[in-house]
């Protein structure tokens, strides 16, 4: 998902997939921008009028429950196989292990967040996490560096696939 701002008029507009949702203030505005999106083409406004910026995937479910724990991995896959699994916690994703990012974590403002880092990035994520303003990480797990095998890490193995696989469901 991608939230765009107008950076004149200060509206935005929020994409999921290839749907484009207007969000203005000004009815004017929106009816001006409609015109100019049929006319010109939504490459030419993006490129004039906005500024993008990506978010995490499953941020919109902040709103669906604002009290539960966050959870954040790294793969889309990941996040929703979890939800699955382990529904207590909001399951968003980074959508790449070095998008941990304290200007994507900015709606996490005084949020309890559990980081769940793949193979490999356990290190890299404890230090990011380490200079997070105004963001409680209560834990960084662990587990998979724990739990893993040579051939575990040779595939490259996440979250998910130890879920389906302690829950045999491999595919």
């Amino acid at each position: 998902m991608v939230v765009v701002e107008d950076s004149n008029s200060g509206s935005s507009i929020i994409s999921c997939s290839n749907v484009f949702l207007l969000q203005s203030t000004k009815p004017v505005f929106a009816q001006t921008d409609r015109k100019y999106l049929l006319s010109k083409g939504l490459r030419t406004y993006l490129k004039e009028f906005a500024t993008l910026a990506q978010c995490l995937f499953g941020e919109h479910l902040f709103s669906t429950d604002p009290k539960k724990h966050v959870a954040i991995v790294e793969s889309e896959k990941t996040a929703i196989i979890a939800a699955g699994f382990i529904p207590d916690s909001l399951w968003l994703a980074t959508a790449g292990k070095g998008n941990l990012k304290p200007e994507k974590l900015k709606v996490l403002h005084q949020r309890q967040v559990k980081l769940y880092p793949d193979l490999g990035a356990c290190e890299k994520w404890q230090t990011i996490a380490a200079g997070l303003p105004n963001i409680t990480v209560s834990t960084i797990s662990t587990i998979l560096e724990k739990r893993a095998t040579p051939a575990d890490r040779a595939q490259g193995l996440d979250l998910a696939d130890y879920l389906l696989r302690e829950n045999n469901l491999v595919f």
